[in-house]
């Protein structure tokens, strides 16, 4: 039987049944017709807040900074810490957050997402460490014919291990100074 005589078929027992008065029919009539899924529910989440300071970092010395020309700045290498350096500001990424330094060694500061220079906002930190990685790659190949540009912060150590290697430093210097001779 096609679709259109069932249904009218099923008209027609209503009808038939509405004349008797005291009859009571249901009918129920499915087509089987797909139905889209409902889009999926999004349940609002606020914000979690960033800690107020970064895990504490130790940097023994002042580290080395690679110049990625796709970023237009410096990324810290060779150290356990991912930290870009642009516009005279350091910035470190951690935990998904990023915080704002003058120098390397801090005080760190949180800075949101909307403060933070063109550069660093226009890519999630794993695009950054992978253009890094190409550039030091390409250094790594010819160090003696490398092109790039490099950057290390002057100082050579964070101001509160000055103080222990002063000593160190100065014998370091008379060594040399001992050997140009």
């Amino acid at each position: 039987m096609s679709m259109k005589r069932t249904v009218a078929a099923a008209v027609l027992l209503v009808a038939a049944g509405a004349a008797t008065a005291q009859a009571r029919m249901n009918v129920d009539i499915n087509l089987n017709v797909p139905v889209a899924a409902p889009p999926p529910a999004v349940v609002y989440q606020p914000e979690i807040p960033p800690p107020s300071v970064p895990p504490p970092l130790v940097i023994e010395e002042a580290p080395r900074f690679i110049y990625a020309p796709e970023l237009g700045f410096a990324v810290s290498v060779d150290i356990p810490y991912d930290i870009a350096y642009i516009n005279q500001r350091y910035y470190l990424y951690s935990g998904g957050y990023w915080y704002l330094s003058r120098t390397y060694w801090g005080p760190w500061s949180f800075v949101s997402q909307r403060r933070l220079p063109l550069g660093l906002r226009k890519h999630r930190y794993e695009q950054i460490r992978l253009y890094r990685d190409r550039e030091y790659q390409v250094y790594a190949r010819d160090r003696d014919h490398y092109r790039g540009s490099w950057y290390r912060p002057a100082g050579g150590r964070a101001p509160e291990r000055r103080v222990e290697h002063q000593e160190e430093r100065r014998e370091e210097r008379h060594e040399e100074m001992r050997d140009r001779r």
